[in-house]
């Protein structure tokens, strides 16, 4: 039985968008190759490094990524963001080196405690693209404690290592916090509230 000819239908629908389509559209896949807070303590195949960030996008492009969004590291702080231009186009050069005709996709979102300057210091590096994040970027969730045996763990020297904190990342991703435990008792509806006053003001 055909479907009527309405002009309202579910475009997410895959099945239903082939059969009155006909075929896939040109489609472009974006492989985001690692994020802006979690690192090698969450996964040790997550690349940090300029080096680790292109042959990760390279292995993307030959699994047929057209696209390639990237979080570029400090060097120095493996577990921060890049906040200079001359770290994102370190990171861009090498990835272009690795797949010349890849679309490059840096993000402005950064990472937590990043101002606005420091996240647009992808900018000048000539991206093709560059996300932007339109709301704001509330989630609670654990960071695990990374092991000495990683560059730059998350603890100053001489400070003995915690263990994994549940952290909140809150609107626009200004701070990342331990959890208060004064929030303890409240809802994550009141505590992410509290958070977002903290990081506004």
């Amino acid at each position: 039985m055909s479907r009527p000819n309405n002009a309202v239908w579910r475009y997410a629908d895959a099945q239903e968008y082939l059969e009155r389509v006909g075929k896939m559209p040109p489609v472009i896949i974006c492989c985001a190759v690692n994020g802006g807070v979690q690192g090698k303590e969450s996964n040790a195949a997550l690349p940090e490094t300029a080096d680790e960030i292109a042959e990760s996008a390279g292995h993307a492009y030959d699994a047929g990524a057209s696209m390639v969004h990237i979080h570029a590291r400090d060097p120095l702080h493996q577990t921060r963001p890049a906040t200079r231009t001359e770290l994102w186009l370190e990171v861009n050069r090498k990835v272009r080196e690795r797949c010349p005709d890849i679309i490059i996709n840096n993000t402005t979102g950064g990472g937590p405690g990043m101002t606005m300057e420091e996240r647009l210091q992808c900018l000048p590096a000539q991206p093709e693209v560059a996300s932007l994040n339109l709301t704001p970027d509330m989630s609670k969730f654990r960071l695990k404690a990374r092991p000495d045996t990683f560059p730059d763990p998350r603890a100053d020297p001489g400070v003995p290592r915690a263990p994994a904190l549940p952290l909140l990342r809150a609107v626009p991703l200004v701070s990342l916090e331990v959890e208060d435990p004064q929030r303890r008792g409240q809802s994550s509806d009141q505590a992410c509230a509290t958070a977002c006053v903290s990081c506004s003001s």
